[in-house]
């Protein structure tokens, strides 16, 4: 069971097949290993890409580094808008800690950490087309 992982999703209003729905095991990186080992492994879901072995060990490091010092704000005051989409980020840091943060169109300031672990997922996901 993964107890260190990123789960991302993009969902386009107009297109909702055609979202980005990917993650990533961190589980080896977290818990000091040289891989991941079989009981690290996710429980398979058709639905989610898992982009683990697409990503290099460096890509793997700095989302790890990036976890490490994340911090994210209270978003004091919601956007709001109309068409576009919706984001969604499930980051597991340990077997009892996990946090979802969920967006709509811009990433909130207070939530700018998340963009570089959004792009290197992002990146890996283009990479595969």
């Amino acid at each position: 069971m993964a107890v260190c992982s990123i789960h991302y999703r993009e969902y386009a209003w107009d297109n909702y097949e055609g979202c980005l729905d990917v993650r990533v095991n961190l589980t080896d990186l977290y818990l000091g290993n040289e891989a991941l080992a079989s009981e690290d492994a996710f429980e398979p879901d058709p639905q989610i890409r898992d982009i683990t072995e697409q990503l290099s060990p460096a890509e793997r490091r700095a989302l790890f580094a990036c976890l490490q010092r994340l911090r994210l704000g209270f978003v004091a005051e919601p956007l709001m808008g109309l068409d576009g989409a919706d984001y969604e980020i499930t980051i597991q840091f340990g077997p009892q800690c996990s946090i979802t943060c969920c967006w709509w169109t811009e990433l909130p300031a207070e939530w700018e950490g998340l963009r570089e672990i959004i792009r290197i997922l992002g990146g890996a996901e283009e990479q595969e087309e």
